[in-house]
């Protein structure tokens, strides 16, 4: 796994062995390129979380919508209307 970074340069990312491997990257990563010689189908996952330091002061509109049923505990996501 390489990280292709803003300035134009790469990084290696090492695999740990193991089923599901995990891998921290940098923040000025622009790109992942992910390959895979097993004969086992590949995917990978990229998770960020936490939380502003300053809540911005608009609602944040990007095309989905996610939405929490209090009495089943479902969650819904939908494209929003101006996607």
């Amino acid at each position: 796994m390489q990280a292709a970074l803003a300035d134009k340069s790469t990084a290696a990312l090492t695999l740990p062995a193991g089923l599901f491997p995990k891998a921290v990257f940098a923040p000025e990563t622009r790109s992942l390129e992910f390959t895979s010689d097993s004969p086992l189908r590949s995917y990978y996952l990229v998770n960020e979380s936490g939380f502003d330091r300053v809540p911005s002061a608009q609602a944040l509109n990007q095309g989905l919508e996610i939405t929490v049923n209090s009495w089943t505990r479902r969650q819904v996501c939908k494209k929003g209307p101006d996607r």
